[in-house]
């Protein structure tokens, strides 16, 4: 569970609950909840980032872009869903 943070940085407030830029994040389950951010409050996914949601949910999530998850890249060949989310 990834719940609570706040990404309050002055120059980058990217990713309040997970940031991925350069690697992979697959999340098959838990939660990214309660997050906050300038962009990508729950999740930021960056040009060279790839993320796969299989299972688990990202709700609650604020952000001025991207409250729950927000994809840098377009389109949004970096996201992956599949059955048995929330989003």
């Amino acid at each position: 569970m990834i719940t609570g943070n706040a990404n309050t940085a002055s120059s980058n407030k990217n990713g309040g609950g997970v940031y991925v830029d350069g690697g992979d994040f697959t999340m098959e389950g838990g939660a990214v909840s309660g997050n906050e951010a300038g962009t990508g409050g729950g999740v930021y996914v960056g040009d060279d980032g790839k993320f796969t949601l299989t299972g688990g949910s990202v709700n609650g999530n604020n952000a001025g872009s991207g409250g729950g998850v927000y994809v840098k890249a377009a389109p949004a060949s970096g996201c992956t869903a599949a059955a048995a989310f929330t989003l």
